[in-house]
């Protein structure tokens, strides 16, 4: 019941929030209702006064916002459909939108809800298409002019229709009496359907049927399986390090997305939809990441799954075989999507091997509280109160700093690694760099120009990261000597030893190795939410610049830290440098103590 009533509390908030406001804030467009002439906030007067973006933002927000608390509802009420509140479940989002708390209780006329609130009934389509042929009946039949009273009458004529189509629940009854054959996921070998490979070791045996091996120094070799998703290069980045580390220490170590589990396609796609997202709309990734603030905030008091926890149920069943078969002996993650995974699966009573958890970025991020761990990996000691606050135990949280690979850590001279690189040592180089997404670059290159032009000794590196066509672009509008684009590289380390500055978005791990690598930072082009954070963070530690305007202050910024970046060295050098060894270390202790 309890249950219940917060989602019905949840729908009616949900139906309050009038998406076409908010995309004229985030379009930079006028208030939609003060320029329609009945001041509807809906979706006809989005696209007729707003523009196709803003109409499609709309759509998509009254959609979403009566389908998703019905269908999150459906996921954790079990016998939701003989639920006596079922009724006001569907209606909450309608009422929120007719009768907004946030605008006075002026809302808008409800008719896009109503549909997405049957939407939330999918697979089962037919209650949506019934109330679109109610619709459709009061608009072309028999007519009802005005559109407040057509969705009145058209709601008050779908009960009636929905009782008049015989047969439903007959049909469903017999279809629950039919035998479904059932179609195991696992093909005869793991290459068939493209799986990563179980444990050379353990692979279809208990821990008691086989014999631990032991490495040179003669402690036991662990089978450690390390989780990360290609949502940006950080959370691979961090996961490789610690592999090798592992490695090192004569352990196997086995790097794995758990989405490839479903395929690499699917894989690349969970990949890909982030990082177009974040780089088509940035603006509306750091709304998504407030609304993820709020919703950590509100689970304090209001204690359930969040929807990312949900998303990932399909996934966390095709990893639970995945370790059935490998039998790890601990697991380390570097993404919440992965921890979420592995919590899932241990609410589920599943016995897990210790977990660590990664945190990639100088923040708690939303939903970290959910990711059940043994222990927490944190980027420095300043931060532990943030992931306090969100509700983890102090006393698993441990500030070793991000992984980093090892070649960040070891030092070259500067001309030793202009060398190494085929550069020319007598020079100056600036390091430019938009991440593993080639953000921003082209306009920051034209901002420099001033800088290079008053030092014709310097050049400047651009990485456009996986930006082929930034880079061919690049390379045609500046042909001169003095700006050289690259792409991806894995020769990072020494371009950091080469160079006198990096300009960079202040992701989690570029920071990191640019910190470890001791090589003065000036931030630029956060993405709004988790990045503007940790630009907030190294700034504050004097480990950075940040330039807010990069049109307006790069190019003096850059002039100062070229003229004095000892300060800035100095602090970077408090910087943990050995977070993979200690995360490898950690490891160990754990499988000891739980053997």
């Amino acid at each position: 019941m309890s249950n219940t009533i917060l989602w019905i509390i949840l729908g009616y908030l949900s139906g309050c929030i009038l998406y076409s406001q908010l995309a004229s804030r985030l379009f930079q467009v006028p208030d939609i209702t003060k320029l329609s002439p009945d001041g509807n906030p809906g979706v006809f007067n989005a696209f007729q006064n707003g523009g196709f973006a803003v109409g499609l933002f709309t759509l998509a927000g009254d959609l979403l916002k009566g389908a998703l608390p019905l269908f999150l509802w459906r996921m954790t009420t079990p016998g939701w459909k003989e639920n006596t509140l079922l009724p006001l479940v569907m209606a909450a989002p309608v009422i929120g939108t007719l009768w907004p708390a946030f605008r006075h209780f002026s809302g808008g006329k409800g008719i896009t809800v109503s549909f997405s609130v049957l939407l939330g009934l999918v697979p089962d389509w037919r209650p949506v298409l019934l109330l679109a042929a109610c619709f459709l009946f009061f608009s072309l039949i028999l007519v009802v002019d005005s559109h407040y009273y057509r969705t009145l009458v058209a709601f008050t004529a779908f009960p009636a229709g929905a009782c008049l189509s015989d047969g439903c629940d007959k049909r469903d009854e017999i279809s629950h009496r039919i035998p479904r054959r059932r179609v195991s996921l696992w093909p005869a070998t793991d290459a068939d359907r493209g799986m990563p490979p179980a444990f050379p070791l353990r692979a279809h045996k208990s821990r008691a049927e086989t014999p631990r091996s032991r490495n040179p120094g003669g402690t036991p070799v662990m089978e450690a399986l390390i989780l990360s998703c290609s949502t940006g290069g950080g959370h691979n980045a961090a996961a490789k390090a610690v592999q090798d580390a592992l490695s090192r220490q004569g352990h196997h170590a086995i790097l794995l997305d758990p989405y490839s589990l479903q395929g690499q396609a699917v894989a690349d796609k969970v990949g890909r939809f982030y990082v177009d997202f974040v780089r088509t709309v940035p603006r509306l990734f750091g709304v998504v990441y407030k609304l993820g603030e709020a919703y950590t905030k509100l689970q304090e008091h209001l204690p359930h799954h969040s929807p990312v926890y949900l998303f990932q149920r399909k996934t966390a069943r095709t990893l639970k075989q995945y370790l059935e078969k490998s039998q790890p002996d601990v697991i380390v993650t570097t993404h919440v999507f992965a921890g979420e995974m592995l919590t899932m699966l241990r609410n589920e009573g599943m016995k897990l091997p210790p977990v660590i958890y990664i945190a990639t970025d100088y923040t708690s991020i939303p939903f970290t509280q959910e990711v059940q761990a043994d222990r927490y990996i944190v980027g420095h000691k300043d931060i532990v109160q943030s992931f306090v606050a969100a509700g983890l135990p102090e006393w698993k949280i441990l500030p070793y700093g991000i992984p980093v690979n090892e070649a960040f850590q070891s030092r070259m001279s500067r001309p030793d690694a202009c060398r190494w690189l085929g550069l020319d040592p007598a020079k100056r180089h600036i390091l430019l760099s938009g991440g593993s997404m080639g953000f921003g670059l082209d306009g920051m290159i034209r901002t420099l120009l001033p800088v290079l032009e008053e030092h014709p000794d310097t050049v400047l590196l651009v990485l456009t990261g996986s930006n082929e066509e930034l880079q061919k672009s690049i390379h045609e509008k500046y042909p001169g000597p003095q700006i050289r684009a690259l792409g991806p590289t894995d020769q990072m380390p020494r371009y950091l030893q080469a160079c006198q500055v990096l300009i960079t978005k202040p992701g989690g791990l570029s920071t990191t190795e640019a910190c470890v690598s001791q090589i003065p930072m000036v931030l630029v082009h956060p993405i709004p939410g988790v990045e503007t954070i940790n630009a907030r963070f190294f700034e504050s530690h004097a480990m950075a610049r940040w330039a807010r305007d990069p049109e307006q202050d790069l190019a003096d910024i850059l002039r100062e830290v070229l003229a004095d970046p000892g300060p800035m060295e100095q602090a970077q050098a408090t910087l943990q440098s050995n977070a993979a060894l200690r995360t490898a270390s950690l490891c160990s202790s754990l499988v000891r103590r739980k053997g």
